[in-house]
């Protein structure tokens, strides 16, 4: 699938919209594709005619150092060939309000983390979204962490323990 530029997604969505179809976008940084996202889109893309996906651009991944691993032309690119996304698009800005403001999808899609944790940023975006008359919903599939993952890959397996320690 494409890449797209806002203006693009914007104009597709109008066009959509007005065939009386459901458009719908997720959100997010998707650094280490994983099954969480994975599930998250064919759960969103369940609930929509179309589907897209707007990757946070990298000087706003608000992550622990070397955030992101995967440059935004990559992720933007992997997340864009997924089968249950219609395209993609990177966002240069901090969260997805001004996104929703330009894009104004039929229903915006978070993960079920969202409904517990007390994400500033979350709450603007669910804020901007319903002030223009934009569903939020949440999906609910197995939740996962591209910074655990990562943060797993960083420690040292026992083996290599026991080539530093050969006393352990």
């Amino acid at each position: 699938m494409p890449v797209y530029t806002i203006p693009e997604i914007a104009k597709i969505t109008r066009d959509t919209k007005k065939a009386n179809l459901l458009v719908g976008l997720c959100h997010g940084c998707f650094d280490i594709l994983h099954i969480g996202h994975i599930r998250h889109f064919i759960a969103a893309k369940e609930q929509c005619d179309v589907l897209f996906v707007s990757v946070t651009g990298d000087r706003f991944v608000n992550k622990d150092e070397g955030r992101p691993v995967i440059c935004e032309d990559e992720r933007v690119e992997v997340v864009s060939s997924l089968k249950p996304v219609t395209g993609a698009m990177i966002n240069q800005a901090s969260s997805s309000v001004e996104l929703l403001s330009h894009i104004r999808p039929s229903l915006y899609f978070k993960g079920q983390e969202y409904l517990t944790i007390g994400d500033k940023k979350f709450s603007s975006e669910k804020d901007a979204a319903t002030s223009l008359g934009i569903e939020v919903r949440h999906t609910f599939e197995k939740v996962c962490s591209s910074s655990k993952i990562i943060s797993m890959l960083q420690r040292p397996s026992a083996r290599e323990i026991k080539k530093i320690y050969p006393e352990i």
